[in-house]
C-alpha cells in the first residue's frame, strides 16, 4: 500500500489507492485512521492537542474504486481528469473538535442511502451488502423509537 502526503498553501492532503497491489489489498480490507493519544499528526498536519479545538475542512483523494469516510458533512465528489482517475472527497466539520477526533476509513465500500428520506447513507463492504439491506430496513422506526423515548424528536 502506498499512502504519500502533499503540502500545498499549507493544507495536506493524502492519495489512497496507488501502488501494485491495493486492488487485491482491498478486496478484504479497510484503511482506517487511529488518531487518539496525540496520533493524528502522524496521518494529517494539524495542532495534535486535546485543549486546541477548531472546525475541519478535510478533503481525500482516492482511487475512483474506493470511498472516503469522514466526520462531518460530505459537501461533494471531485472526479480527477489524471490518469489514473481520482476521485475526491471533501467534507465541513463545523462544529470544533480537537485533532484527535478526526476520523477517515477508506475502502471498496457499497452506500445505500436510507429509504426514509432521512440524510443518512449506510455503507459496508460487498460481501455484507445483504446484511445490511436487512438491518437498514427497521432502521428509522428504532431510530424514532429512540427519539420518542428520549422526546429529542
Amino acid at each position: 500500500m502506498h499512502v504519500s502526503e502533499e503540502h500545498k498553501t499549507g493544507s495536506g492532503r493524502l492519495y489512497f489507492g496507488e501502488g501494485r497491489n491495493w486492488r487485491s489489498f482491498c478486496q478484504h480490507n479497510v484503511l482506517h485512521s487511529n488518531s487518539q493519544i496525540r496520533r493524528a499528526h502522524c496521518w494529517f498536519p494539524c495542532i495534535d492537542s486535546a485543549t486546541q479545538r477548531c472546525p475541519f475542512d478535510l478533503e481525500f483523494t482516492v482511487s475512483t474504486d474506493l470511498v472516503a469516510v469522514s466526520n462531518g458533512d460530505l459537501l461533494y465528489q471531485v472526479l480527477s481528469k489524471e490518469d489514473p482517475p481520482r476521485k475526491t472527497y471533501v467534507y465541513k466539520l463545523s462544529t470544533p473538535v480537537s485533532a484527535q477526533w478526526i476520523s477517515l476509513v477508506v475502502g471498496p465500500f457499497e452506500v445505500l442511502p436510507d429509504k426514509n428520506g432521512i440524510s443518512v447513507s449506510h455503507m459496508c463492504l460487498s460481501s455484507t451488502l445483504s446484511k445490511l439491506d436487512n438491518t437498514i430496513s427497521f432502521f428509522h422506526d428504532a431510530y424514532s423509537c429512540y427519539e420518542d423515548y428520549l422526546a429529542a424528536s
